[in-house]
């Protein structure tokens, strides 16, 4: 893991989220908020599930990602 972590790579859990009383993909897949946001009602987020990634996607600001701390 160092050697990749020092040439930059993550380690993003699986850590899914929260809808309402619900969670979803949770140890299946990934939501995390970006430090942008895309208008009054929705935030830019990163979402993986399987082998699929979409850096770029928004979401309602109301739901229950996970947020990372990516740099200092």
């Amino acid at each position: 893991w160092s050697q990749i972590e020092s040439a930059g790579a993550l380690f993003l859990p699986a850590a899914g989220g929260r809808l309402g009383a619900g969670v979803r993909v949770a140890g299946g897949g990934g939501d995390y908020w970006s430090s942008s946001y895309y208008d009054v009602s929705y935030a830019f987020h990163l979402f993986f599930y399987g082998t699929y990634l979409y850096p770029d996607n928004y979401y309602y600001r109301y739901v229950g990602l996970s947020v990372r701390l990516v740099r200092d």
